[in-house]
């Protein structure tokens, strides 16, 4: 597993947290977890930060991308209509995740923006300045 993941009701947030090469399963894996929580709620708003990660290639392939459209809509159904940020850290995993946010953008009632500053991703997703993001610990 490469991520770790909290909710949090009170700012209506999940923050996900992915580490090592972001595999391509993992993104169904953690959304299905979220779900399930009894915490979340649909339209609450989601900050994924990926800055410790890195993103496939396979995520501009054009095929990859028609075919993670549908996969998405099945989870915008779940969301309703919130937000989505995504962190990365290196210009070229901004441009694959910008690709990748932008192809769904006239499908989805959830909007999403990709960022290189989590401060930035932060005030888009209305998270107060002086919020604490603690994911959990391994144990």
């Amino acid at each position: 597993m490469g991520y770790k993941f909290y909710i949090d009701p009170t700012i209506n947030c999940v923050f996900i947290q992915h580490d090592d090469d972001f595999q391509v399963n993992e993104d169904t894996e953690v959304l299905d977890e979220i779900i399930a929580q009894p915490e979340y709620r649909e339209g609450m708003n989601i900050l994924r930060d990926f800055r410790q990660a890195s993103m496939p290639n396979k995520l501009t392939e054009k095929s990859f991308v028609s075919e993670g459209r549908q996969r998405i809509h099945n989870y915008d159904i779940h969301f309703g209509k919130c937000r989505i940020a995504a962190v990365v850290s290196s210009p070229s995993d901004f441009q694959t995740l910008h690709r990748w946010m932008t192809s769904t953008r006239l499908t989805s009632n959830v909007e999403r923006q990709p960022y290189r500053d989590i401060n930035a991703a932060r005030a888009w997703l209305r998270i107060p300045e002086d919020y604490e993001i603690k994911f959990p610990t391994a144990e």
